[in-house]
């Protein structure tokens, strides 16, 4: 709620707020996708999978829906992605809320 209250601009409300979902999406994306097995930081491959626990067994529902397999890469990205939209959907009611 707050950074919907800062005067910087929507925009930059929304990235400040966001920045650690993004920084850690990101690390994700390069550990887990760019990345060999043999040259993964497992500190930071550990970092990246635990900031997306609060959503995952959300997500896992949501995957079960399209494909009965278990692939938690694909619970970890959408459980990002639900992030992202649970926060902006946040930000845009209270920015509304305030104007």
């Amino acid at each position: 709620m707050k950074f919907a209250k800062l005067n910087i601009g929507k925009f930059y409300s929304w990235l400040i707020g966001n920045s650690l979902n993004l920084i850690s999406f990101v690390l994700f994306i390069w550990l887990f996708f760019i990345m060999s097995d043999a040259n993964r930081n497992i500190i930071l491959a550990g970092f990246s999978q635990m900031y997306a626990l609060p959503t995952i067994s959300i997500s896992a529902v949501i995957y079960r829906f399209t494909n009965p397999e278990v692939i938690t890469n694909e619970y970890v990205i959408i459980s990002y992605i639900l992030m992202t939209l649970i926060f902006t959907l946040g930000f845009f009611f209270e920015h509304k809320k305030i104007f």
